[in-house]
């Protein structure tokens, strides 16, 4: 499988998808993982009563759409060192490795808007007028905002992006601004015409506040799986220069871009009120990134050890119930 992914062939990115699709089918054989979670005011509004079967579903779809989105920014922009699936492959072993992450519906429509963000950050490092480019960048992370209220940090890391990829003026922060600032006009506009314009304002902050936690199932069960994605954290902070060496200024630029919404996504859990373990899902996008990133720069034997130990994990998280009664008995 491995090799197969190494050929950059749209017949080979089949096998992504069913990959995919093979790994969430086993989330039915586990009816206690929750789907509900506190989200945005336009997702509340569109999507807020949507049973399993349809976050199941959706959430699917949107998964199959970041790979090819994620697949066009690695390929188009050449960050990764190689042009294969690599990319595509670990973007799945993130998504699917802790059940809950997987069915976080709010955050990967979210994950959606910041890929499209991403693609309009990178656009702006070539020599074309980048106004465009910045007031969509604000206008694609309203929309994620507004699906999970917490991505309103991710301004501050697109910002740090965009002075990194060219000299920042203070007109294109006003763009900036004015794009961010339009989908929630539009938004209170709605609410207004409906009547209901006290529910928006509200709405807006009701899932900000000081960190919290909040456990559905064990704590030993979610500090495990903390220690654990802390650990890939960790793996990647600490490889930056192994991710970075040999690049032009412009990719390496890239990546520290990519590096600043890692360390936004810290932030972004000391505002947000009752955290679950569903939160983990705002790692999806720039984790996957530079894990696949640092598989290809890896030994091959490496990488694949990588991938046999992550697919272990997806299926021993999937079955962990089970597991845990047949030690017990």
């Amino acid at each position: 499988m491995y090799n197969l992914l190494l050929k950059n062939r749209i017949t080979n990115s089949i096998i992504l998808v069913t990959i995919l699709i093979l790994l969430r089918l086993i989330f039915w054989l586990d009816p206690s993982i929750e789907t509900s979670l506190s989200a945005g005011i336009l997702y509340n509004e569109w999507f807020g009563g949507a049973s399993t079967l349809q976050v199941w579903l959706a959430s699917t779809l949107l998964l199959i759409v970041q790979i090819y989105i994620l697949l066009d920014l690695c390929m188009r922009f050449k960050i990764s060192s190689e042009l294969t699936l690599i990319p595509g492959l670990t973007f799945i072993l993130v998504a699917c490795l802790i059940p809950e992450v997987g069915m976080s519906l709010p955050i990967i429509l979210a994950n959606t808007f910041l890929l499209v963000a991403l693609n309009q950050l990178f656009n702006i490092a070539s020599r074309l007028p980048p106004e465009r480019n910045i007031y969509n960048i604000g206008l694609w992370l309203a929309m994620a905002s507004l699906m999970y209220s917490v991505y309103v940090l991710m301004l501050i890391a697109f910002i740090s992006g965009i002075n990194i990829l060219r000299s920042y003026r203070i007109k294109e922060l006003k763009i900036l601004i004015l794009g961010f600032i339009t989908p929630y006009f539009l938004s209170g506009v709605y609410f207004f015409w409906n009547d209901r314009l006290d529910v928006f304002l509200l709405g807006l902050i009701d899932d900000l506040g000081l960190f919290s936690v909040h456990s559905s199932s064990g704590g030993v069960y979610e500090v495990g799986l903390l220690i654990l994605v802390m650990i890939l954290v960790i793996s990647v902070s600490l490889s930056s220069s192994k991710i970075m060496v040999k690049k032009t200024n412009v990719k390496q630029n890239y990546f520290k871009a990519i590096y600043w919404i890692l360390l936004v996504c810290f932030f972004m859990l000391l505002v947000k009120r009752n955290v679950t373990i569903h939160h983990l899902a705002i790692l999806i996008v720039p984790l996957s990134i530079l894990l696949s990133e640092l598989m290809i720069v890896s030994k091959p034997s490496a990488s694949k050890l990588f991938i046999n130990i992550f697919l272990l994990l997806i299926i021993a998280l999937q079955f962990k119930n089970d597991l845990v009664r047949l030690l017990v008995e």
